[in-house]
């Protein structure tokens, strides 16, 4: 404002080499901006616009560039209209697409398979590309479409999956006229519950500048994100979901079980994998409810009394209920066996478990705490390990090194080790004991190698044993 009123005289008096770095700065940041981030937010029509436009601009000037946009702009819009790709990149049943949590109890697992109550009750639909107005109306009858289609082959669905993880952008029109396709298909499907996947894992936003959140799952979007920060109570750990999960569980329940009315229970995910646990455990509890205590392990373990007799005395029984989890129903047997041959070990928040390469020279049973598993630091490829899990059982097995780096990421963790020396007594004094071992190596992985067929369709995970 104050030059405005000064006029362009007091230029004479700024030094041409400031005026020079200036001008320069500001080049760099806006082609920064336009050209080199813009790359992977627009299509490639698109880019090349931005990119004829931007020469336009530097030979011609900025009026003749101002009609250049406009020319490019209405011939992208023309030629999209043309040709619109579809915005559905693929949909599966859920009997097809596990999540990976595989190691439920045979009851859990029961009911996922049953044709009547379990996985075909999930329906899953992958968006792609940018949403707009242009294919609006294609992915509205393209959803209307599938919907029939599985409940055709299927029955009715229960739970929709929404997967936004590969959609590089949504305009106004088509954020606002989510809010109506997720009424229609509550209304006219009479589909209990929806599950989006937004595939950002910091921030867990759609791609788009409209609170698409809030119109989806209303003012409880926030309530979901909580249970991400993974924080314990001093007086207790859980050994998975917490409670702000819990209350939206208990409330997609409440809707499978009776009629939707005013209930909203839609829920908001970071991953395509959340999404498949959040609707494959809400399928369990809604069954039994007991064991959705089991499924969810709502076993309070005391943090300031982590040595306490009784308290390690609850971590064996639930770790017997984890290899019961883990095993085949003939090796139940053995699972007391085998936990007379682990060592209890506690680690803290940051401590390393081990390091990516290092020598194996032992398997560890999660019980209580979470951890993460670091593949690639640099490129962030990591995935949590929660307890009820089992880590370094295949390098052990295999005699091979460590392929992930492993440190513990919640305030404590407890875990159960056996070490070489033990699985290598067992092998000659107890072989069918140290089968255990090997028999969860080789469950563990055919469940990842089942993973890697659906790896194109995930766009997501891992392949590799921690």
């Amino acid at each position: 404002a104050l030059f405005f009123f000064i006029g362009p005289t007091v230029c004479m008096y700024i030094p041409r080499c400031m005026a020079g770095v200036i001008l320069l700065h500001l080049g760099v940041d806006l082609i920064q901006e336009s050209l080199i981030d813009a790359f992977h937010d627009f299509e490639r029509l698109e880019y090349f616009g931005i990119c004829f436009v931007a020469i336009v601009i530097s030979i011609y000037g900025i009026e003749e560039g101002l009609l250049a946009g406009v020319i490019t702009a209405l011939s992208v819009f023309i030629a999209q209209s043309v040709h619109v790709q579809n915005p559905i990149n693929g949909h599966s049943s859920a009997e097809m697409l596990r999540s990976s949590k595989w190691n439920r109890s045979a009851e859990a697992k029961a009911i996922l398979d049953d044709t009547s109550i379990g996985c075909s009750r999930i329906l899953l639909i992958q968006l792609q590309g940018h949403l707009f107005f242009g294919n609006l109306s294609k992915l509205t009858e393209s959803i209307c479409t599938i919907i029939r289609e599985h409940e055709s082959k299927h029955g009715k669905v229960w739970i929709l999956i929404l997967d936004f993880s590969l959609v590089l952008g949504i305009d106004g029109s088509v954020a606002m006229g989510m809010s109506k396709i997720k009424d229609m298909i509550h209304g006219d499907y009479d589909v209990s519950l929806c599950v989006y996947v937004t595939g950002e894992k910091r921030n867990k936003s759609f791609p788009c500048a409209y609170k698409l959140a809030d119109d989806l799952v209303g003012q409880d979007s926030n309530l979901y994100d909580e249970t991400m920060g993974r924080t314990l109570d001093d007086n207790k750990s859980y050994h998975s979901l917490d409670q702000s999960t819990l209350h939206r569980m208990d409330e997609a329940i409440d809707i499978l079980l009776h009629e939707r009315m005013f209930l909203t229970a839609d829920q908001i995910c970071h991953s395509l994998n959340e999404a498949l646990k959040f609707a494959e455990d809400t399928l369990i509890a809604r069954s039994n409810r007991n064991l959705c205590d089991d499924l969810i392990s709502q076993i309070k373990l005391p943090i300031r009394k982590i040595n306490d007799p009784v308290t390690i005395q609850k971590e064996v029984s639930i770790l017997e209920k984890m290899l019961n989890n883990l095993l085949l129903e003939e090796y139940y047997s053995y699972a007391l066996p085998l936990i007379s041959n682990l060592e209890r070990e506690v680690y803290k928040e940051n401590d390393v478990i081990w390091e990516a390469g290092s020598t194996s020279d032992s398997a560890k049973f999660v019980v209580r705490g979470v951890l993460v598993g670091i593949q690639d630091e640099e490129r962030g490829i990591s995935e949590e390990i929660e307890s009820g899990q089992i880590i370094g059982e295949a390098a052990l097995v295999q005699n091979s090194n460590r392929t992930s780096a492993v440190k513990c990421l919640s305030e404590v963790a407890v875990l159960y080790s056996l070490s070489r020396k033990s699985y290598q007594r067992l092998l000659q004094q107890s072989p069918k004991i140290a089968m255990c071992i090997q028999i969860i190596a080789i469950r563990n992985l055919s469940f990842r190698a089942r993973h890697v067929s659906h790896n194109i369709f995930f766009r997501e995970g891992r392949n590799l044993s921690i």
